[in-house]
């Protein structure tokens, strides 16, 4: 039991405590120590049975005849009989969420009448300010700062892709689509995040909130993971996507689009309401504490699907790295072959969020260096992860490029010319039905291997805007604004120049 509450509660319900002021003490520390897990519970169930056996086993002063002060449960450890005018210390106790060093000492002053008693505070009172470890604590607040580095300039990157992809119409499509959601996601999480991370400091200890900051806390908290669980989404949909068109040769993509919006938006969100549902109705008291930031067996609802995921994403990549290898190894040198799959596996990875693995190895307990290595490490790929995809995706892309180059150019022509003459031109292909014959699907799988290196290669391939099995339609003729190439045989070649 872990509640600030304990109503119709007796010592039986707590280790068999058998000292009534010990089990007043052990309600208060239990209380106090905002601890949602059974380790708490057992740490000072311990301390309780230490302090039991030894005042039965070792009455050293009793027998002196000399002034002590008794062994006391003060609600955390258990401490010691001493000599009257003296100060005992003892270990800290483990409490790992407190930051704890079980290294450093503690301490409890005893009077020389012989009572616990603490001359400055004037009352009994445990010292434990040194028991957090502070190096341990530095390196934490430093991991923290890079989250929020991370995050700050993640977020000025994605904002920038998002509203490129937003601003030119030549570069909607369903891959840009998806990645911009999956920009959208990430931009939510990291501002939300940064948010939360602000508010909780500037705010103090919770136990001082009042009760519409704690519902604003969880709704806070609540939101975070619900973008949280997006972003895992949608880097689900960014490989089951480039999986799809690579393997499957004939698809509506217009439906896989709508599949993959209702798999990054709507999925989420029955996960996150089912959390959220489950905690409040909970009966464990402990579960409403500390604004939700404490886990517990429910965290598990989103918590799950986020790892399997990244599971799927991993068996997405193997696929997708095959196909990619047995096209190369048909064009190019094995050794030519090895450096771009190479290439696209380190592209590919932050994009389906592979890095996360990072996280299931990280060690809670143990080596102290080694954990504090590994923090930095997934701080590092976790918040700059919106950084790597947006350049990646959208700023040194070849088409974003090319429209870049091209926007900035007309405005500053207009800037020095009176008069600027635009000519589009627009060639109307008809081509009746599309029959999916073998030498069209594998034209279809050519194109969208190249497309993939188009933005994992520096080598980009070029094809004409004819040949791109996007601009078709399938059953009806379709309009391409022309970006180069001759069309096939047969086509209509119309030419229109506006002044």
């Amino acid at each position: 039991m872990t509640s600030t509450t304990f109503e119709n509660v007796t010592c039986s319900n707590f280790c068999n405590i058998t000292n009534p002021v010990w089990c007043k003490n052990f309600m208060l520390g239990l209380s106090t120590l905002h601890c949602s897990t059974e380790d708490c519970e057992k740490n000072l169930c311990q301390e309780v049975a230490l302090c039991e056996d030894l005042a039965e086993s070792n009455p050293i002063f009793e027998a002196s005849g000399q002034d002590f002060c008794p062994i006391v449960f003060d609600g955390w450890s258990c401490v010691n009989s001493t000599p009257a005018g003296s100060t005992i210390k003892f270990p800290c106790p483990n409490f790992l969420h407190l930051n704890f060093d079980k290294e450093n000492l503690a301490y409890r002053e005893c009077s020389s009448e012989g009572h616990w008693f603490d001359i400055e505070l004037n009352k009994s009172f445990t010292h434990y300010e040194q028991c957090p470890d502070v190096h341990s604590f530095k390196m934490f607040d430093l991991i923290n700062k890079v989250y929020m580095a991370g995050y700050v300039i993640s977020l000025v990157f994605l904002c920038l892709a998002t509203l490129i992809f937003m601003q030119f119409r030549s570069l909607k499509c369903v891959r840009n689509t998806i990645h911009t959601n999956l920009f959208v996601a990430s931009i939510l999480h990291n501002l939300l995040w940064l948010v939360w991370y602000c508010v909780i400091y500037q705010m103090g200890s919770i136990s001082e909130w009042s009760e519409v900051s704690l519902v604003a806390c969880k709704v806070l908290q609540t939101l975070v993971q619900y973008f949280t669980v997006c972003t895992y989404f949608w880097m689900l949909c960014e490989g089951l996507y480039l999986f799809v068109v690579l393997i499957v040769t004939f698809i509506s993509e217009s439906r896989v689009l709508i599949g993959l919006c209702t798999l990054g938006w709507v999925c989420p969100g029955v996960l996150i309401l089912l959390y959220v549902l489950l905690r409040t109705l909970s009966s464990e008291p402990g579960h409403h504490e500390l604004c939700w930031m404490e886990d517990t067996p429910y965290n598990w609802v989103y918590k799950l699907p986020c790892i399997l995921t990244i599971f799927i994403n991993l068996v997405f990549l193997a696929r997708i790295v095959h196909v990619l290898v047995a096209k190369l190894h048909k064009d190019v040198s094995d050794r030519a072959a090895l450096i771009k799959t190479a290439r696209a596996i380190g592209v590919l990875v932050p994009l389906f969020g592979l890095h996360n693995f990072l996280a299931a190895v990280k060690p809670d307990e143990g080596d102290s260096t080694l954990r504090i290595i590994m923090e930095f490490l997934c701080a590092i790929t976790t918040s700059f992860q919106g950084l790597v995809i947006a350049i990646l995706f959208c700023l040194i892309n070849s088409e974003v490029s090319f429209q870049l180059k091209k926007f900035f150019g007309d405005h500053i022509d207009t800037r020095h010319q009176s008069m600027a003459m635009t000519q589009y031109t627009v060639r109307t292909t008809r081509l009746g039905s599309i029959t999916p014959h073998p030498h069209m699907a594998a034209l279809r799988q050519e194109f969208l291997v190249n497309r993939v290196y188009d933005d994992i290669s520096e080598e980009s391939v070029s094809m004409p805007a004819w040949r791109n099995p996007n601009n078709y339609v399938r059953g009806n003729a379709s309009q391409t604004v022309a970006t180069g190439g001759s069309p096939p045989n047969g086509a209509e070649d119309k030419s229109v120049a506006f002044v």
